[in-house]
């Protein structure tokens, strides 16, 4: 996961909670993916309605082309995976229109909690592979 990006997308809920529709699209409201999307450049505003346009591409523009392979271009959540570091289980149960927060928290307050606990992973995986030492040099010659 990419915790910057969690919270970028937290962030932008919580200031423009309107904005947020998990369950469907609407134009002018996102669920997770589409918010990711938007904050990245992925959709233009037509400033004569104030509706998003351009859904053309879903962001696949925001890729490099390695990280386009492998992608389906109908699938729509592929570039917003990409860009918040995400597993494709984790962007299933993630991007599901029935995804709700747990426990009661707010939708960036859910962001925030996964952006610290991909920390504290990573924290740990790096304390683990700290631990283990360099290489061992085993019949190396001098």
């Amino acid at each position: 996961m990419n915790p910057e990006k969690l919270r970028e997308v937290a962030d932008f809920i919580e200031r423009a909670p309107k904005t947020y529709n998990q369950e469907k699209f609407c134009g002018t409201a996102f669920c997770i993916a589409g918010t990711a999307l938007l904050i990245n450049g992925a959709f233009k505003m037509d400033p004569n309605t104030l509706m998003f346009k351009d859904f053309s591409s879903f962001g696949l523009s925001l890729l490099t082309e390695s990280e386009k392979v492998g992608f389906n271009p109908r699938d729509r959540t592929g570039p917003a995976a990409v860009i918040l570091g995400l597993t494709p289980r984790q962007a299933k149960d993630l991007f599901h229109p029935n995804w709700k927060p747990k426990c009661g928290r707010t939708v960036p307050q859910e962001l925030r909690l996964m952006a610290h606990r991909a920390e504290v992973a990573a924290c740990r995986a790096r304390a683990r592979k700290a631990a283990e030492g360099p290489p061992s040099r085993e019949g190396a010659r001098p």
